[in-house]
């Protein structure tokens, strides 16, 4: 999923935002703050503050809007609401998931001094560094870097992702590997290859979706895990075992992220939002998030990423 972008600016400074959100290219996906954001009878803070769990990174434009008396010499200033929005996100977020570039003529509260703070001249040449392209593609680089790395969020998905990994994948990997585990009875002899099926809606891990699935996989056959007096239903493709030189192939699918659903639901109720596309790209997001963490863990414990692969569920 591509990462969501949320980008704020005062009324002024639309169009260099929108330039902002047309330089980001089609990686991303992009918000200006004008693009269905408002809903009736809500206020800003409000409506910024129960949207923060919909973007993975905000963008402020910064520009030099106003012309103030400061200590007896005149300077341009930023609108007082772009400067409160980039807050509110980066104390939500962190200064890695958070941006601010400024027009150069603006001058900006001494507070901000340390932040890295990208300042843009409308007029600077192509391929300078203060030129407002060159600053996106930088920025998009660096969100492109930082999309690839495991964050908590306000949301539960990550710790979903942990609960699954350290409760059933770790487990059910030493069991195997001390061969202490048995299927349906019977103690488990020689390698297996364990495949989590993982999908990037969370319709396809819900009961009936996951009996289709089963239903339509005539060379599986369900395989019943015991280890460390626990119990986990897995799947064997018989057909891959059967082959000559084969480990044989047990797929198991988490049942954790259909409690998204309801998760996101709670903390952001559906009239919250003004579609119900928008609600959907959060359980979206957070599948993905599920995903990338679970891998995570996996990916960085020896005996785990020898055995286990997160693979799309199939269709």
């Amino acid at each position: 999923m591509n990462p969501q972008i949320f980008i704020g600016s005062s009324s002024e400074g639309l169009h260099t935002a929108y330039l902002v959100k047309q330089a980001l290219g089609n990686d991303f996906d992009v918000t200006v703050w004008n693009e269905g954001i408002a809903q009736h009878n809500r206020d800003v803070l409000t409506i910024l503050s129960k949207s923060l769990v919909r973007y993975d990174f905000g963008i402020f434009v910064a520009t030099a809007d106003d012309l103030v008396d400061y200590r007896g010499d005149l300077d341009f200033a930023i609108r007082d609401n772009v400067l409160f929005e980039f807050g509110l996100f980066m104390g939500a977020m962190g200064r890695d998931y958070s941006f601010l570039i400024c027009n150069h003529k603006a001058r900006l509260p001494t507070d901000l001094n340390g932040l890295v703070i990208k300042k843009f001249d409308e007029n600077a040449p192509v391929g300078e560094f203060n030129n407002l392209n060159t600053i996106v593609d930088d920025l998009a680089a660096h969100i492109r870097q930082q999309h690839q790395q495991v964050r908590l969020s306000t949301l539960p998905s990550a710790m979903f992702a942990c609960e699954y990994f350290f409760n059933t994948v770790l487990p059910l990997v030493q069991a195997v590997n001390e061969k202490i585990i048995q299927l349906d009875g019977n103690r488990l002899q020689g390698d297996i290859k364990l495949n989590i099926l993982v999908s990037d809606s969370i319709n396809d891990h819900k009961p009936d979706a996951i009996t289709a699935l089963i239903a339509g996989k005539r060379s599986w056959k369900k395989a019943v895990m015991e280890f460390n007096n626990r119990f986990k239903v897995a799947y064997l493709d018989v057909l891959s075992s059967t082959m000559s030189e084969t480990i044989p192939q047990y797929y198991l699918i988490p049942d954790s992220p259909s409690i998204l659903e309801s998760s996101v639901n709670m903390l952001l109720p559906p009239e919250h939002f003004g579609s119900n596309m928008q609600q959907e790209k959060v359980i979206q997001r957070e599948m993905s998030s599920f995903h990338r963490v679970l891998s995570h863990y996996i990916n960085q414990n020896k005996a785990c990423r020898n055995m286990v692969s997160v693979i799309p569920m199939p269709q």
